[in-house]
């Protein structure tokens, strides 16, 4: 009498096997370090972070600023010759697959189950703060919007944070500051999760 195949539990013993271990911790690997190589990339070339690597002479390639007016580098205020976006990248470069939790059958699948670590919004705040406004995050500024445009002056002036801008006591100008609602870190971090999950 032939015996019938129980395709669940040949697919589990799969599952258990070492060599199936190896494999699939291979493939998490390798699709995590691409994952995050594209991360990393999209950071470096977003306008954003471009205009602020560009330090106070920069043109206003994010257009967060009305008519182009100065640049994020020198509006915001960072210390001349900072590198604010450093900081940024580093943690990004933190971002691994921690551990594979657990595998499970369903049908002739194996379902396998990764915690991926990447920078929480509190890590990136601590590390991305205002040179002004109470310790608010320029990076989640970029996204919900930066206050004091209509005091900025855009000019070279030696007493000032970054050299090439300051605040005035009274209003020098109309217009605000224009948020990037579809995101800057946060569409880069979910653009990260949506490769990884494919």
């Amino acid at each position: 009498m032939a015996t019938r195949l129980n395709h669940k539990h040949i697919v589990k013993l799969v599952s258990e096997s070492n060599a199936y271990q190896k494999y699939i911790n291979d493939v998490i690997t390798k699709k995590v370090s691409q994952a995050k190589g594209l991360l990393i990339e999209e950071f470096n070339n977003h306008p954003v972070t471009e205009e602020i690597e560009a330090g106070v002479n920069s043109s206003n390639v994010s257009k967060t600023l009305p008519s182009g007016y100065g640049n994020l580098y020198t509006f915001i205020g960072f210390r001349y010759g900072s590198n604010p976006t450093s900081a940024i990248r580093n943690l990004l470069a933190l971002t691994k697959s921690l551990k594979k939790t657990r595998s499970r059958v369903s049908k002739r699948k194996i379902i396998t189950y990764v915690t991926i670590t990447t920078p929480t919004e509190g890590q990136i705040k601590a590390v991305s703060k205002m040179p002004y406004e109470g310790g608010k995050s320029w990076v989640y500024g970029i996204e919900r919007g930066i206050s004091g445009f209509s005091h900025y002056i855009y000019k070279n002036y030696i007493l000032s944070r970054s050299t090439k801008g300051l605040q005035s006591k009274y209003k020098a100008r109309s217009g605000h500051f224009k948020p990037m609602y579809d995101g800057y870190i946060t569409k880069i971090l979910k653009n990260f999760f949506d490769r990884v999950s494919k």
